[in-house]
């Protein structure tokens, strides 16, 4: 009931401000729904962008993995999809950021995360 009557007061006060501004809240909103959208867009390539550059970086053959390695067949399956063109999955990329945190020596430092990382 509270949360009803402050969703209420926030509309109307909304309103009022977009009223002096020319402005409908409908169309306020929308613009501020477009905005989100674009955010977590941009969010969402640089994120892709930077799993791609770490899977790049963490192939077999740039990486010393000791033999028979499970980080190593990881490193493999990041680097097929990779090569594929398709996007990494979430769970991809939280699998890249931990190799290349515990990688970190043997890969360029710029895409090396700021802290360790859990293992997925």
């Amino acid at each position: 009931m509270a949360e009803a009557t402050h969703e209420r007061f926030v509309r109307t006060v909304m309103e009022h401000m977009c009223a002096s501004l020319d402005l409908s809240y409908d169309e306020v909103m929308a613009e501020r729904d477009r905005d989100e959208r674009e955010r977590l867009r941009r969010i969402w390539r640089e994120t892709q962008d930077l799993a791609g550059r770490r899977a790049a970086a963490l192939s077999p053959g740039a990486v010393t993995y000791s033999v028979g390695s499970t980080d190593k067949k990881l490193a493999r399956e990041l680097a097929r999809r990779l090569d594929s063109g398709r996007p990494f999955t979430p769970r991809q990329c939280q699998v890249a950021a931990y190799l290349a945190w515990r990688y970190r020596r043997q890969i360029s430092g710029r895409i090396v995360p700021g802290g360790p990382v859990a293992k997925p």
